[in-house]
């Protein structure tokens, strides 16, 4: 049963940040936009693509299990920046505590699969067993 929670919990996160990813190259303007009124005025666009890499590339390897830590890596690099970034500066607000505490346990998530890899059910494990 724990394999299959496993199996279950990558593809709910990385539904998560594929659906994130396909936001922001949908709305790339007004997430730019955002990024500006929130301080980060270097080279939005640049760290945009590089924000939409990490959320494409380390949500298919946590999905398919292949270097599944890696893919968590990567996904912690856009939400422990974007979380402190956005989700910080007006903890008065009732929406900002809720989207912090949200992103805090997306990062719970991540760091157990980094802790722990991907699990039985993997595209890591089936290579294994096709090379014995």
């Amino acid at each position: 049963m724990k394999d299959i929670f496993d199996l279950i919990g990558r593809i709910l996160l990385s539904a998560t940040f594929f659906l994130a990813a396909y936001q922001y190259i949908v709305d790339v303007d007004i997430v730019k936009n955002v990024m500006i009124e929130h301080g980060i005025t270097w080279k939005p666009v640049l760290l945009l693509r590089g924000a939409i890499f990490c959320l494409i590339l380390g949500s298919i390897l946590m999905l398919l299990g292949y270097r599944a830590k890696l893919g968590a890596t990567l996904l912690l690099a856009f939400m422990v920046p974007t979380t402190i970034i956005f989700y910080t500066n007006n903890l008065s607000e009732p929406m900002q505590q809720t989207m912090l505490v949200k992103n805090l346990a997306i990062i719970g998530g991540l760091m157990m699969i980094f802790a722990h890899g991907s699990g039985k059910y993997s595209v890591r494990k089936l290579l294994a067993s096709a090379k014995s």
